[in-house]
């Protein structure tokens, strides 16, 4: 690609970040230096292109947490296949979630599945009971949370990774992250995404914030029947019994009661 052309992708796609975040023109300005970034810069590409550092696409892809060779052109990824991971990390985890909340930044954890038929739950536990003997079922994470940048509001998503529900090792740290987020009283929800969209989100083909701008009812799927200690409601309740038994060994840490309490302090 040209220089020209990688120059006049830069500018388009920092306008699409911009735009997916729900950043007004009139607020541009806010993310940048004071006076380093006028507001007619942003209406103009020879002036947007001369206006932009590399300091500022720097400060740009850390303020939205995606990739600033994205913004640059120089690569097609909006993020890194995953900002960090979950499995072997659900201490981690709750120490982030814990540390979002306390700084007032109201996260949200999306368990994203890969599935685009009406049996959600059937299939789910279909998947759980045969293993790893069949076709793959993927759920990942993906946590949102709001960051104030002079006074406007943006979501910020830190995309987590991808695991299979077919496999209980995977299964049991998600549902102990289920089970934190019940616990802690932190906004939680499941989501199902198709095929194309669920590669999009996790491979970092699109920008977190286009996939679940469009994200409706619909796509949504509900976790509470997984997290249901009645026998009969829930179709998995002997991999409940376990995680509240004993915390699935593996996956436990042993310190997450902090994160817990610092949460419901």
């Amino acid at each position: 690609m040209s220089s020209e052309l990688m120059l006049k992708l830069m500018c388009t796609r920092l306008r699409l970040c911009f735009d997916a975040y729900g950043v007004d023109a009139f607020d541009v300005p806010k993310f940048f230096k004071p006076g380093e970034f006028l507001r007619s810069d942003y209406l103009d590409d020879k002036s947007l292109i001369d206006a932009m550092t590399d300091e500022g696409i720097t400060q740009l892809g850390n303020t939205f947490n995606i990739n600033p060779e994205w913004l640059l052109g120089r690569s097609d990824n909006t993020t890194p296949p995953y900002n960090y991971h979950w499995y072997k990390s659900v201490g981690f985890v709750a120490q982030n979630l814990a540390k979002y909340s306390c700084c007032n930044q109201r996260p949200k954890v999306y368990f994203v599945a890969e599935y685009d038929k009406s049996n959600l739950s059937q299939d789910m536990a279909n998947a759980a009971k045969r293993g790893l003997d069949g076709e793959h079922f993927n759920v990942g994470i993906v946590i949102c949370r709001t960051i104030d940048v002079s006074g406007v509001q943006i979501p910020i998503y830190d995309v987590l990774g991808t695991g299979y529900w077919d496999y209980v090792k995977s299964r049991s740290h998600l549902k102990l992250l289920m089970l934190f987020c019940k616990k802690t009283g932190l906004d939680f929800s499941g989501v199902k995404l198709n095929h194309e969209k669920y590669n999009q989100l996790f491979e970092g083909q699109k920008l977190p914030a286009e996939i679940f701008n469009n994200i409706d009812k619909k796509s949504s799927w509900s976790i509470d029947g997984l997290l249901s200690e009645d026998p009969e409601i829930n179709p998995e309740f002997e991999d409940l019994s376990m995680l509240l038994r004993d915390g699935a060994s593996e996956a436990y840490d042993e310190h997450i009661h902090i994160h817990e309490n610092a949460i419901l302090a």
